[in-house]
């Protein structure tokens, strides 16, 4: 069935579009899963005149349904060969449109801050590694099963984990509830992160049977500060060992793009922040010589013969 192929290639587009295109994966991927409920929706209104009524009570034998139920995580089919794939695929679909959009929201706000820090390599590996850790939760607490889990919620858990562990000082932008209204605004990871946690925790002990995957969470949280320092370990920038050669830098800035890099270089006090900005920088670096792209490294020797030492 080719419409079943269309989940996995999107998802597979994502992952060598990003790493290729050294695009950031947590905008990609933000894209990707609004693509992917998009086409599910497209497959609903094929097959049901009625959208809502669809949406709430699908054909079995309706193309929509063969995609969504063969898409999402079942825990008492885990064994079985055919589904394992829908471990992965689970993550990236959504029930409803506030489901969608809430994740989406709160993926870019913690996934792109994450990725800024990390790269975009790791950033991926946490991605399906914490998006297993709290699918792998969810089935020991509910092995046999049959209702449908999905959604990128517990990845979202697990990213929030790896940045508390790594990075609990810094500032980000997150929603904060404000009586009956949310507020965008600054604030420490430690506080963001924090209270995601509580406030989940709280409602696991409270409504553990409220129909939503409150142990995923939980699991993707605990697997995101455990990856963390596992895949990400203590990062040993060369900007934090040595001094970098700004001089260099400034001969290398020739476009709008590699000055503002340049800028946000200089000025960032971060180190694993002013080494993304440094990954950046050589992501777009041409040899000003010969135009060929240049691969970060301590001193730099393009085809041509020109030598750039970055480090002083």
């Amino acid at each position: 069935m080719l419409e079943l192929a269309v989940i996995p290639i999107l998802i597979i587009f994502a992952i060598v579009y990003s790493i290729v295109r050294k695009a950031y994966a947590s905008q990609i991927f933000t894209i990707i899963i609004f693509v992917i409920t998009v086409y599910l929706y497209i497959l609903l209104m094929t097959s049901h005149d009625n959208f809502w009524m669809g949406m709430n009570y699908p054909d079995h034998g309706s193309t929509y349904y063969s995609v969504f139920i063969n898409s999402s995580f079942v825990p008492a089919r885990l064994f079985q060969i055919e589904h394992i794939p829908s471990i992965f695929t689970s993550m990236f679909l959504h029930i409803s449109p506030m489901h969608l959009i809430g994740n989406l929201l709160f993926l870019y706000l913690l996934g792109m801050p994450l990725e800024e820090r990390i790269g975009t390599k790791k950033w991926i590996l946490l991605f399906f590694v914490t998006g297993m850790g709290g699918t792998f939760t969810h089935y020991a607490m509910n092995a046999s099963s049959n209702i449908p889990a999905l959604g990128v919620s517990g990845v979202i858990f697990g990213l929030g984990g790896a940045l508390l562990a790594l990075y609990p000082k810094d500032t980000v932008v997150m929603p904060i509830p404000l009586f009956f209204i949310m507020i965008i605004r600054p604030v420490k990871v430690w506080i963001a992160v924090g209270l995601m946690f509580g406030i989940e925790t709280f409602i696991t002990l409270m409504y553990p049977q409220n129909g939503v995957g409150h142990y995923a969470h939980l699991g993707g949280a605990i697997t995101g500060i455990l990856a963390a320092y596992i895949i990400v370990g203590k990062r040993q920038h060369a900007a934090q060992k040595e001094k970098l050669n700004y001089e260099i830098l400034r001969h290398l800035a020739i476009t709008g793009e590699l000055k503002e890099a340049l800028r946000n270089i200089e000025g960032e006090e971060q180190p694993d922040v002013k080494n993304a900005w440094l990954d950046h920088f050589f992501n777009i670096a041409k040899c000003p010589n010969c135009q060929q792209p240049l691969e970060k490294a301590d001193t730099i020797k393009c085809g041509c013969g020109k030598t750039y030492k970055i480090m002083k």
